[in-house]
Formats: C-alpha cells, sequence, structure tokens
C-alpha cells in the first residue's frame, strides 16, 4: 500500500513536498562559507548561462549554492524516483528537463540546449541517475559545445554528515555542522571539438570534479572517511 501510494499523484506531491521542506530547512542550518570566491563570482556575475557540474552523491543540498533570481533547470530522468525529485525541485524554485546521462540522452540534450538558448542555466549531475558513480559521461562537454556555454564544477563538503546505503553512497550533511563549497575552474568546450577532444574533455571534467570534491572533503579532514 505504501509502495502505491509513493507512485500516485497524491502521493507525490506530499512526499516532495516532504522532501523540499527538508532540503531547505537542512540547508539553512548549516553555517556555509566558500573555499575560494573568484570561480564562484565568475560563476554568477555571467552574463550567458552556464552549466555547473557535481557528483549524484552530494545532490542532497545542492539547491543551497544556487541563487533563484537565476533560473537553473536540472536534468531529470523521466522514471518515477526522477519525477518524484523533479517535483520537489521544482518546489524549490528550479526548471525540470527530463532524459538522462545514459537513457534518453539525446533527447536530455536537446532539452538542455533549448533551455540554454532562452538564457537558462543548466545542472547536471553527470553519472546520475544510476552510475556508476564518480565516471562523468559526455553528457555535459557535448551541451557545451553545442550551447557555447562554460561548465562549472562544483562540491561541498560538511564538518559531520551520514552516508547512505543507495548506489552512489550520497552524503546528506547532518543539521548544524558547518560546511564548505568549493567552485571549480570552468571548462570551455570548443565549437569545433572533434569526437576524440570530447572523450578527453570528459576525462577532464571527471578528473576535475574529483579534485574538487576531494578538496572539499580534505577541508574538514574527511578523505580517509570518503574514499
Amino acid at each position: 500500500m505504501i509502495k502505491k501510494f509513493s507512485k500516485s499523484k497524491v502521493g507525490q506531491t506530499i512526499i516532495a513536498v516532504l522532501i523540499a521542506f527538508v532540503i531547505k530547512t537542512l540547508s539553512n542550518t548549516i553555517r556555509w562559507k566558500t573555499f575560494d570566491h573568484k570561480y564562484k563570482l565568475e560563476a554568477l556575475n555571467e552574463t550567458e548561462p552556464i552549466i555547473v557540474v557535481f557528483w549524484h552523491e552530494r545532490i542532497a543540498v545542492m539547491s543551497k549554492i544556487w541563487p533563484l533570481d537565476k533560473p537553473l533547470a536540472m536534468l531529470q530522468s523521466p522514471h518515477s524516483d526522477g519525477q518524484l525529485i523533479a517535483k520537489a525541485i521544482n518546489m524549490l524554485g528550479f526548471q525540470t528537463v527530463w532524459g538522462s546521462t545514459n537513457r534518453n540522452a539525446a533527447g536530455g540534450i536537446i532539452g538542455l540546449i533549448k533551455k540554454a538558448k532562452k538564457g537558462v542555466s543548466i545542472g547536471i549531475t553527470p553519472d546520475g541517475p544510476r552510475g556508476p558513480a564518480l565516471v562523468c559521461s559526455q553528457g555535459p562537454v557535448a551541451v557545451a559545445k553545442l550551447a557555447g556555454i562554460k561548465i562549472f564544477p562544483i562540491a561541498w563538503s560538511t564538518s559531520s554528515f551520514w552516508r547512505l546505503k543507495n548506489w552512489d553512497k550520497s552524503l546528506v550533511p547532518k543539521p548544524f555542522s558547518k560546511g564548505i563549497w568549493v567552485w571549480g575552474e570552468p571548462l570551455e568546450v570548443p565549437k569545433n571539438a572533434s569526437k576524440e577532444d570530447i572523450i578527453r574533455l570528459t576525462q577532464e571534467l571527471e578528473n576535475s570534479l574529483n579534485f574538487y570534491t576531494t578538496q572539499a572533503d580534505k577541508y574538514f579532514g574527511h578523505i580517509n572517511e570518503i574514499v
């Protein structure tokens, strides 16, 4: 009965409201600071839309980093879990594009490019929605090439957290902990990038995401706990 309720429209709406409330309340209890404001200022002062990428394991409070006066669309898988998350992020002020980095990738990329052409920035978890964890798909680089916009890798960590037992072992920060945001150096993809260039730049993006995520974890001495 619980599973049936969670799949219903009413059930998904109620659960989404609870998820949005928990995310907003939890993220507001954390004492956040930014590791280095340089790339954050560059990203948020951009007149053109940008792509922000982060590992799926860090999705829990990622909404906190983005100013709501700047429109942002998240790529979401159309399966039932994705629809539930989409409802929650819509309540937090973000738009949705249906697709994923590994299923219906072409449709997702087209939808994201359309958003970018309208001045909407894009959020992507390049290892979502089902992994493998911490392995970057070519989606963000492909979108950046076709839309002509920059990719900014970002990460966060907190002084204390829970580690879930799901496929990517997601981190959930504990209330009233200290938090750090790390904005990374942007990646630009040439319009004439070849298939080989896209493969190379995707690996660069994966390395960059791992570097900045490790940097965030090291800030609180968590590196041995995370790995």
